[in-house]
C-alpha cells in the first residue's frame, strides 16, 4: 500500500466490437470500437479504421486511424499532498509586477501545496498511420510506416516556477494563490493539470534479409525511428514548441534518428550475433553559469555526440533442454557521450541515461534450461 496516496478504488468495464469486410480479394477494411466505462471519471468510446490493399504478393500497402484514451493515475487524482517550502524567493506576481525592496511582496518566501487533482480528465489521442511493405524475395523484406499522433487534455505536472509555472501564468490560475486575512501571499497550490496537447510525427523503416552459404544460415536486419517532430504546449494561447532537434529537456529527449542493427550466423547448434545501437545527437543543456554569463564559456559545445555500441553474442544448444549464450555488451568499450546534465540536474553528472550507459565493456553468460 502507498501511503502517499489516499484510499481509492476504480472498476472498469469495456465492450469491444469488430468487423473485418472483405471489399475485394485485394482490399480488406476492419472497423472496430472499444467502449470504457471507469467508475471515477465516466465513459469513452474510441474507434479504429485500417485498410490492407495487396494488389501483388511482393506488395502491400496499409493504413490506420485510430482514436484512445489515458485515464489519469491513482497517484495523479488521489496523492496526499503536502506544504514545503520553495527553494528561492519570489515576487507575488499581484502585488509586487515590479520589484522594490521596500515593497513587503517582493522577494518573499513561500510555501508550496502539492498533491493530486481529482478533477483531472483522461488524456485524448487520435493517431493515423500509413505505410508500404516490399517482399520482392524470399530472403528480403522492406516496410516504411509514417505515423502521427496528437495528444490533448495532456497531463502536466504545473510547477510555480519555469516559463509554464503558475507564477509566470498568474492571471490563468488565480485560485492556486493562498492568502492569509492581510492579503500576504502564503501558499501557492501546485500539481497535475490538464494541458493543451502535443504533436508527434515520426516515420518506422525496418530491412531485413537472410540468406545460405558457408554451410550455415546469414540474417541482417535494421529497425530505425526517424523523428519528424514533437512540438508541445501547456497552454492553447501559446505557440508550439519544437523539441526534436531543440534543446535539452528534462523529462523527455527527442531524438531525430534511433536505430538497431543486427547480423547473425547459425550453423548446428550454433549462433553468432553481432549488434549496433545507434542514437543520434542533439543539443545539450546550458548551465545557468553559462547562460546567464556567455562570456564565461565563449566556446561553450552545445552539441552532444551520437552514441553507437557494439554487442555481440553465441550461443550453443548441442545439450539437450539447455542453451548456453555467451555475450560481451559494448564490445569496442566505448565511452558515453559528455553532457552537462543529466535528469536529475545534477551539473557534471557527464552522461545522460535516457540515452547512453556508463558501463564499460561487459561480459555476461546465460544458462537456459527447459523442463519438459
Amino acid at each position: 500500500m502507498d501511503t502517499a496516496i489516499a484510499l481509492a478504488s476504480r472498476s472498469i468495464k469495456a465492450t469491444y466490437a469488430e468487423i473485418s469486410i472483405p471489399i475485394l480479394r485485394s482490399l480488406e477494411f476492419t472497423a472496430a470500437i472499444r467502449n470504457d466505462r471507469y467508475s471515477d471519471f465516466g465513459n469513452t468510446t474510441n474507434p479504429k479504421y485500417t485498410i490492407r490493399f495487396n494488389p501483388i504478393k511482393e506488395l502491400l500497402f496499409r493504413g490506420s486511424y485510430n482514436e484512445g484514451f489515458r485515464a489519469p493515475s491513482f497517484f495523479q487524482l488521489y496523492s496526499i499532498g503536502g506544504l514545503s517550502p520553495l527553494a528561492q524567493n519570489i515576487n507575488d506576481p499581484v502585488l509586487c509586477a515590479t520589484f522594490v525592496a521596500t515593497n513587503p511582496n517582493c522577494g518573499i518566501r513561500v510555501d508550496q501545496l502539492s498533491g493530486g487533482n481529482r478533477d483531472l480528465k483522461p488524456e485524448i489521442s487520435k493517431q493515423h498511420s500509413y505505410g508500404v511493405v516490399i517482399a520482392p524475395f524470399d530472403w528480403f523484406t522492406a516496410t516504411i510506416d509514417t505515423w502521427k499522433v496528437e495528444r490533448t487534455q495532456r497531463i502536466f505536472l504545473l510547477q510555480v516556477t519555469g516559463a509554464n509555472g503558475i507564477l509566470a501564468n498568474f492571471q490563468t490560475f488565480p485560485d492556486s494563490f493562498l492568502r492569509n486575512a492581510a492579503g500576504a501571499l502564503t501558499v501557492i497550490r501546485a500539481g497535475y493539470v490538464n494541458a493543451d496537447g502535443d504533436i508527434s510525427r515520426g516515420t518506422d523503416i525496418s530491412i531485413a534479409t537472410n540468406w545460405k552459404a558457408m554451410g550455415g544460415t546469414w540474417r541482417a536486419s535494421m529497425e530505425g525511428t526517424k523523428m519528424h517532430s514533437y512540438k508541445s504546449r501547456v497552454f492553447k494561447n501559446r505557440d508550439y514548441v519544437e523539441a526534436v532537434g531543440g534543446a535539452w529537456d528534462a523529462s523527455t529527449i527527442y531524438l531525430k534518428w534511433k536505430h538497431t542493427a543486427r547480423a547473425s550466423f547459425t550453423k548446428g547448434n550454433w549462433a553468432t550475433t553481432v549488434s549496433q545501437n545507434y542514437s543520434s545527437g542533439y543539443k545539450d543543456f546550458v548551465p545557468d553559469s553559462i547562460a546567464l554569463t556567455p562570456n564565461v564559456a565563449p566556446n561553450y559545445k552545445r552539441d552532444v555526440e551520437s552514441y553507437i555500441v557494439y554487442n555481440v553474442s553465441t550461443s550453443y544448444s548441442g545439450i539437450k533442454n539447455l542453451t548456453v549464450i555467451g555475450g560481451i555488451q559494448n564490445l569496442l568499450n566505448t565511452d558515453p557521450p559528455f553532457t552537462a546534465a543529466n535528469v536529475d540536474f545534477a551539473p557534471g553528472t557527464a552522461w545522460d541515461a535516457r540515452v547512453a550507459n556508463p558501463r564499460g565493456r561487459t561480459f555476461t553468460l546465460n544458462l537456459a534450461y527447459r523442463f519438459k
